[in-house]
């Protein structure tokens, strides 16, 4: 497991508690956060011959350590209710909306792509200055990294959140379901075929590209 990190979203309206006003933020989504940060710390730092539950499964089945990623990813959906549901239902608040998603969106990639490379940065100007320099750090950079795929799924969720109601959001569920089942099961991979879903030689990850 990589990097990760979720987005910091609050309902952005106060409430009158018991105790003055509130700042609508659920505890509990906190807590759990705290704790897959925790998870991924220890996953990043802990694994070894001896903790098997801390390294990934190869392929197949699952270990704690694969749940790290889907959790944050829950936090992000989580937060996206509390922090748009009010938001989408007023046409200015909602194009405000969008603009802070897509912003956002941006920021989390580009941070991801800037920690594939640090802390290695050991260019000095004059290979700055060099034109094939942008190349050869292009092909450097893992643009599929874990901050990245938490961007991409952030602002996919957003738009389906801001645009939708829950029919229209079942129907998008289904679909990138089944888009997914059937690029998997049916469209050819270069040099494996179609639907042959053992290590590498999948759609989502070949022996020659990256996961």
């Amino acid at each position: 497991m990589g990097f990760g990190t979720t987005t910091a979203m609050t309902t952005d309206r106060a409430a009158d508690g018991p105790h003055g006003p509130t700042t609508g933020r659920l505890a509990s989504l906190d807590v759990f956060r705290g704790l897959t940060v925790a998870g991924m710390i220890l996953v990043n730092n802990g694994s070894g011959p001896s903790y098997a539950p801390l390294r990934h499964a190869k392929w197949d089945g699952w270990t704690p350590t694969d749940l790290v990623f889907p959790f944050f990813l829950f936090i992000v959906g989580v937060s996206i209710t509390l922090a748009l549901s009010k938001r989408r239902d007023d046409p200015e608040s909602r194009g405000s909306a969008l603009v802070k998603v897509f912003r956002r969106s941006a920021v989390i990639f580009l941070l991801g792509l800037f920690l594939s490379r640090f802390p290695f940065f050991r260019e000095n100007w004059r290979e700055v200055q060099d034109p094939e320099y942008w190349w050869r750090l292009t092909a450097r950079l893992r643009i599929p990294g874990v901050l990245q795929r938490i961007a991409l799924c952030y602002l996919v969720t957003s738009l389906i959140f801001l645009n939708t109601r829950v029919k229209g959001q079942v129907v998008a569920v289904a679909a990138l379901l089944g888009g997914y089942w059937l690029l998997m099961r049916y469209v050819p991979v270069p040099g494996f075929g179609p639907g042959d879903l053992a290590r590498g030689t999948t759609s989502a990850r070949t022996s020659t590209g990256s996961s």
